[in-house]
């Protein structure tokens, strides 16, 4: 692990106790860094929140990592995840490309999906669901699961890992929903005091 850098890109919108978990199970891994990369202009995503406020989230909620704005200053064109492993790449040859398990069951929607595969390890982290569902995703997709994380990362072949920790289920969309409803007692549960506060003041998410 000492050689490979880990790449946890996202939205982050907003940052929630959901990534600062996956953020913690890197830490456990002890890969040789761990970069942050929030997206610049999705593909997929119609809106996302200024990247101002996205950052500055990650940053009330995040230490002991890099926060790469490199999508961000590329928001005028879309953000495809193989156009950043190529950039990270030509600094850290060994890049293990991190992705919560909710987003890889959209994974071959992805631009060069097959070279992200031949480029870096892909390793998903459990959302806390019935991992079941995610086994029999990877059989019916026909994709290289190694269960051994050492043998993951020292693999030369197309390997995926899912990590089958305790999980956090929970997704933004969710959040935004109760932020807007107010519901602010069940949006404390999912999200650092500071980023709620943060929230709360510069009223986001339709919060007034």
């Amino acid at each position: 692990m000492e050689d490979y850098v880990a790449l946890y890109g996202g939205a982050f919108d907003p940052f929630h106790n959901g990534h600062q978990y996956i953020v913690d199970v890197l830490k456990v891994l002890s890969f040789k860094k761990i970069i942050l990369l929030p997206t610049g202009n999705s593909p997929f995503t119609k809106k996302l929140t200024h990247s101002n406020h996205r950052l500055h989230m990650i940053n009330l909620a995040v230490t002991g990592v890099e926060i790469s704005n490199y999508e961000i200053f590329r928001s005028d064109n879309p953000s495809y995840t193989i156009d950043s492993i190529d950039h990270f790449l030509k600094e850290y040859p060994k890049i293990c490309f991190v992705m919560g398990e909710d987003s890889f069951y959209h994974f071959k929607k992805w631009k060069d999906w097959q070279q992200l595969l031949n480029k870096t390890k892909i390793l998903v982290i459990n959302r806390g669901a019935n991992s079941k569902n995610f086994f029999n995703f990877i059989r019916s997709e026909q994709f290289t699961i190694e269960n051994n994380f050492e043998d993951f990362i020292t693999s030369a072949n197309q390997l995926i890992h899912y990590h089958q920790g305790r999980g956090y289920n929970i997704s933004s969309s969710e959040i935004k929903m109760n932020l807007k409803n107010r519901e602010l007692v069940e949006c404390s549960k999912h999200l650092n005091k500071k980023i709620l506060d943060y929230i709360l003041e510069f009223n986001l998410y339709g919060v007034d």
